[in-house]
């Protein structure tokens, strides 16, 4: 009938999610989240070339907000990757982007984003990686909780501190380069 499981998550609204956070996010997941109308389409085009030259689905190209269409809507129904999920991906997308501002994506995506150990969004893994609300979290931890999506297995700071210091350390490069920290916060947080 059904799986059932414990979901280790917990809402926030978007107010309650520091700036930085929310830039360390787009930073990292999708820099041209706030100019684009849920697909990405200069960085979708080079992401398919790559991936026929390779053979296969190696890039996933999603924007936020495609990634909020996926975790909510397809992960149950459509497994792996396919041409069909991905242009359903695409479609929802674009539904979302015409139903929802740009803030309500982002407080959803913060809220469902699975970023390991179990929890989703970023209050869950805030309070099971550094014993404290997201509202609380440093320049640096922020920038790990970005780290995260990527892999969160790979990345998790439990067993792997180092890739997950090399990996912080670029989403605060990234941060830097796209203007959302100046020189010194960059250094003092890497």
């Amino acid at each position: 009938i059904g799986h059932l499981a414990i979901v280790r998550r917990i809402n926030v609204p978007l107010d309650r999610i520091p700036k930085h956070v929310r830039q360390a996010f787009v930073a990292t997941q999708d820099r041209r989240f706030f100019k684009h109308g849920g697909i990405d389409w200069r960085g979708f085009a080079p992401s398919i070339v790559r991936n026929v030259k390779a053979g296969g689905g190696r890039e996933g190209a999603s924007t936020i907000t495609m990634q909020v269409a996926r975790n909510s809507y397809l992960l149950q129904r459509y497994h792996g990757r396919s041409l069909r999920r991905k242009l359903i991906e695409l479609r929802l997308a674009r539904i979302l982007e015409g139903q929802l501002t740009k803030e309500q994506i982002l407080e959803h995506y913060m809220n469902v984003i699975y970023l390991g150990n179990g929890v989703y969004g970023v209050e869950a893994a805030s309070r099971d990686l550094f014993g404290k609300s997201v509202s609380q979290v440093s320049l640096s931890e922020a920038a790990l909780l970005a780290a995260l999506p990527k892999a969160p297995t790979y990345y998790t700071p439990r067993e792997h501190p180092q890739r997950a210091r090399d990996r912080r350390n670029l989403v605060l490069r990234l941060m830097h380069e796209q203007g959302w920290i100046d020189e010194t916060n960059y250094k003092r947080s890497s």
